[in-house]
């Protein structure tokens, strides 16, 4: 069963049973009696000039989802969080382990909710110990698709950047990605683990890759750039998004590989080969 605001398309031949429902409502709650797995993708992940909202659906979703699965017994709780929650800061090391603390860069809602609700699966693992909790930290996620703000730039003919800073940028395909959800679905362990390509791209070597322009400005003028645009809707990055201008995160997923024999078919160049031309 699939549960989202609209409902999906269902394949022929196929099990999967669309539901429309609101993840806020209680009804969506009651849709977990008999449910062996939750896998939890829902969340506002492009900004939508809306932080309060954003924030609503993100974490009370989440927390009635959470409110469900412990009052109908769901023995997994899935959750994709993000490779965000380690945040874009300038000490991050190259290949970020699981053990790393979590610090979301402020003010930015998408990665703040994400290790808001990280904890909120902590205290639900303490208080339901008998259900297993896997979280997943997969870095940028592209394919054909897959809608998300940083990856969509770079289906432009120019790519934005701060002068003197050429950050890493690490990605993980789709289709590596849902691989790797059946994998933790089919064997439900404990734990949190990075889902990444093994290899990382400076950005400037995507735009060679992608032949498209680099446009650099100095910070000041690049935050100014930021604000405006966001202020008129034009943009939706915030001013705060400007750290992922600045610094990496790349994250080590070797744990994963391991514990469920996972291996990606896409490098990170392969999957920003993909942008060429405007695609996918």
């Amino acid at each position: 069963m699939g549960l989202d605001l609209r409902a999906s398309p269902v394949p022929a031949r196929s099990k999967w049973v669309p539901v429309s429902e609101d993840i806020r409502s209680p009804a969506a709650r009651d849709l977990l009696k008999g449910i062996d797995c939750l896998v939890h993708l829902a969340f506002v992940v492009r900004n939508i000039h809306d932080d309060a909202r954003a924030r609503e659906v993100n974490l009370e979703g989440t927390e009635n989802l959470l409110a469900g699965a412990a009052e109908h017994g769901v023995g997994h709780v899935v959750f994709t969080s993000s490779a965000a929650v380690y945040g874009c800061r300038p000490d991050n090391p190259p290949f970020i382990p699981e053990d790393w603390p979590l610090r979301p860069d402020p003010g930015h809602v998408y990665s703040e909710c994400k290790a808001r609700v990280e904890e909120a699966l902590k205290e639900f693992k303490a208080a339901n110990p008998r259900t297993v909790v896997t979280i997943l930290r997969p870095v940028l996620v592209v394919g054909p698709g897959v809608e998300n703000t940083l990856a969509n730039l770079f289906r432009r003919g120019w790519f934005p950047c701060v002068r003197g800073h050429d950050p890493l940028v690490q990605a993980v395909h789709i289709e590596d990605m849902v691989r790797a959800l059946q994998l933790v679905v089919g064997k439900p362990l404990d734990g949190v683990f990075n889902v990444a390509a093994s290899d990382a791209l400076r950005a400037s070597e995507i735009c060679r890759l992608l032949r498209i322009r680099r446009i650099c400005l100095p910070k000041g003028l690049f935050v100014a750039a930021l604000k405006v645009l966001y202020a008129a809707r034009l943009s939706r990055l915030p001013p705060e998004s400007v750290t992922r201008f600045l610094y990496s995160v790349t994250v080590d997923s070797t744990r994963f590989q391991r514990t469920f024999h996972w291996e990606p078919t896409y490098t990170t160049k392969g999957c920003m080969a993909g942008y060429r031309g405007g695609r996918p």
